[in-house]
This record gives C-alpha cells, sequence and structure tokens, in this order.
C-alpha cells in the first residue's frame, strides 16, 4: 500500500491490513524481537524492487508501515501505538533490492529515554 495510490476498495484493502498484520507478527516472533523499550523512536529502512528510480519517497509507504505497525502491538512486541509510546517515525530510503516487485523494510528501534 502506498500514500500514492491508495487501495480503494475497502474489502481488498482489509485483506491487505490483516495479511500484514499477521505477517509483522510472525516476522517479530521468528526473530525473537521480545519486548522493546518504551518509550521508543521507530526507524522505518524502505527498500524498493529492482528497476525502482532513485525518487521513489519512503514516507509514501506510511499505509503499510501503519499495519506493520499494529501487528507489531498485537504480538505484544509494543504495548501500543499512540505518542506516549512511539514517540517519533523516520522513514528512510535503503538501496533498491536486487529482485523485481520485492520491497524490504527494516526497522530500527530507539529506546528514548522518559
Amino acid at each position: 500500500m502506498s500514500a500514492n495510490r491508495p487501495v480503494t476498495n475497502h474489502a481488498h484493502r482489509a485483506r491487505i491490513v490483516r495479511d500484514l498484520h499477521t505477517l509483522a507478527a510472525l516476522v517479530a516472533r521468528r526473530s525473537a524481537l521480545g519486548v522493546v523499550g518504551e518509550p521508543c523512536s521507530i526507524i522505518w529502512e524502505i527498500a524498493y524492487p529492482k528497476g525502482t528510480g532513485v525518487k521513489a519517497d519512503p514516507p509514501n509507504a506510511a499505509p503499510t508501515i501503519k499495519a506493520v505497525l499494529d501487528g507489531l502491538v498485537a504480538a505484544g512486541c509494543l504495548s501500543d501505538d499512540n505518542p506516549d509510546v512511539v514517540v517519533a517515525q523516520t522513514f528512510v530510503r535503503a538501496p533498491n533490492t536486487r529482485v523485481r516487485g520485492l520491497h524490504r523494510i527494516t526497522i530500527t528501534f530507539i529506546e528514548e529515554t522518559p
């Protein structure tokens, strides 16, 4: 999902969001992420598919990122995604993947001192 090309069919969007929740929770569990220290900031590194031009804008991934973040909350990695828990989010462009059609999201959590 992209801010530039929103999914307008509500049922289709709901399926995508549900699948992203499930995928995020599964990856968190498999990587033994555990509970993230709170409050925290998050750096989202977005890698676009092979062949994507240099002007791809990482913040446009926000609809996908929101679904991933909700999946991390559902997995118990974060207690919530409100501003008291996640105080800042930064979007960074990573080098393109070497595979057409494959996006990659890398998450870095930075524990903030209250």
